[in-house]
């Protein structure tokens, strides 16, 4: 006997681990940069450096960096900006089960950033990162789907659907361009901060590789090349269109993408003219990507033969079938009220806003997620000796993910970002904050399957038929 065997790839969600970590340092102001007066500002991203599993635990390591704005109390330099890192390392448990061969995802999500002046040349920077671990294990196996057998036998068979993860792959895109300065704006002599945003977000699976279209925005305060030195800003948005190579990708898999813009300043260049005019971009796009695909695989249930006896070998095999892929928009809009210890609004120079999801949960129809959109707005003020200021504002937000047939058992994962900015003055104390974001959500089935992997062919014991109750011809 002949058993005939195919290849079978069982993904299983072994589930979510979460932790927080508190990180927190002392820094000084570096000898070319002013005293620090005031913090005006101050922005932070994550970067993981390395990670590695070992004997059920996750090691890692990165590192925080961030970017702080301060007033300095000069009339010539009113605001300056200083940067710095604090690396961290980690470990955290794996679920029971997460191999050597586990694919691990890393979530990071900063909680709070604050800094603290200590004096004027030296500050204090805490931040608290929240951190979520997402472990996931394929498998393959090798049901029995089909026998070839010199004798009588016969056999069912019945359809298996699973979803299995076709590829993983953490890769970046270099996003290269060079913009000039708006005719209205004076020359750049010193870029002084800048602050990229993502906005619209498009890709497609093909084959061997992603199609990646999208738009970041550039928002960048400088000084100007005149005689006083002026403080200036511009706001551009810049397209993009770019390819990954993943090997495995094709048009029919199903991609969930998670994304950030890792932030680096601009270059500024000399236009044909020897003017400092144009501005030189080289941004990276960090991308974590997961691709999964659908089979559904006819194996053997049952087999018999009346000559000899076939004991079927099973296994019990733990799987996922995709249930929906849905990105949804939500539009959130809400008044930010500048606070009574600053003055009020003259022109809004910069609006950005990151998005921080508190909660999900599984609901009739959908998932529910819950969180804020933290809208951040630099002005211009009326104030001689400070004309820049910041007013911050959270605008809370619940939507549902229309997801039809979840329940309970259901695993999923959600990711949001802004897609869409408006800040409007409704007065000197007030602006409207009108935000599109978008939430991309991916559901699955968890599922459990006896599979035959092999088919044992032993005599019949003739001696126990024998003694069977039956009928008896007269």
């Amino acid at each position: 006997m002949e058993v005939m065997k195919r290849g079978m790839r069982a993904t299983c969600d072994l589930g979510r681990v979460t932790t927080q970590i508190t990180l927190e340092d002392d820094f000084n102001v570096p000898d070319v940069k002013p005293d620090i007066v005031k913090v005006l500002k101050s922005t932070g991203e994550v970067q993981i450096d390395s990670q590695q599993n070992m004997d059920g635990k996750l090691l890692f390591s990165g590192k925080l960096l961030f970017k702080i704005l301060y007033v300095t109390g000069q009339s010539s330099s009113p605001v300056a900006c200083m940067k710095g890192e604090i690396p961290f390392s980690e470990s955290m448990y794996l679920p029971e089960g997460a191999d050597a061969a586990a694919d691990i995802h890393i979530d990071m999500q900063i909680e709070d950033l604050s800094v603290g002046i200590i004096n004027s040349r030296k500050v204090s920077v805490s931040s608290i990162l929240s951190i979520m671990l997402t472990v996931m294990c394929t498998r393959a196996e090798e049901p029995v789907i089909g026998i070839a057998f010199d004798k009588a036998a016969q056999y069912m068979t019945r359809p298996v659907k699973l979803t299995s993860v076709a590829a993983s792959h953490k890769d970046i895109l270099r996003i290269k361009d060079e913009i000039e300065l708006s005719s209205n704006k004076p020359n750049i002599s010193e870029v002084i901060w800048s602050e990229w945003q993502p906005g619209a977000f498009d890709l497609r699976p093909m084959e061997g590789k992603l199609s990646i279209k999208g738009e970041l925005k550039l928002f960048m305060l400088y000084s100007a090349d005149d005689e006083n030195g002026s403080l200036q800003w511009s706001e551009h948005a810049v397209p993009y269109v770019g390819e990954v190579s993943v090997s495995g990708c094709n048009e029919t898999l199903y991609p969930y993408i998670r994304y950030r813009v890792i932030n680096k300043e601009p270059e500024i260049k000399a236009d044909e003219d020897g003017e400092m005019r144009l501005i030189g971009i080289d941004e990276t796009l960090e991308l974590d990507m997961v691709f999964y695909e659908e089979n559904t695989h006819e194996v053997i249930s049952d087999v018999y033969s009346a000559l000899v006896n076939l004991e079927p070998e099973e296994k019990r095999v733990k799987g996922l079938e995709l249930l929906a892929k849905n990105t949804s928009k939500c539009r959130v809009s809400d008044k930010v009220h500048v606070s009574e210890a600053n003055p009020h609004i003259l022109q809004i120079c910069n609006s950005s806003a990151s998005v921080k999801i508190d909660n999900t949960s599984i609901v009739e129809g959908g998932i529910s997620v819950e969180g804020i959109v933290v809208v951040s707005l630099l002005y211009i003020a009326l104030d001689d000796k400070q004309p820049l200021y910041e007013s911050t504002g959270m605008i809370p937000f619940t939507h549902k993910i229309e997801v039809p047939d979840i329940d309970e058992g259901c695993v999923y994962n959600v990711f949001g970002n802004v897609e869409q900015l408006n800040a409007v003055m409704v007065s000197s104390e007030e602006v409207e904050c009108k935000t599109s974001i978008v939430l991309e959500g991916i559901v699955f089935k968890e599922k459990k399957e006896n599979i035959i992997t092999n088919i044992i062919e032993k005599p019949y014991d003739t001696a126990k038929i024998a003694a069977m109750p039956g009928t008896k011809r007269s």
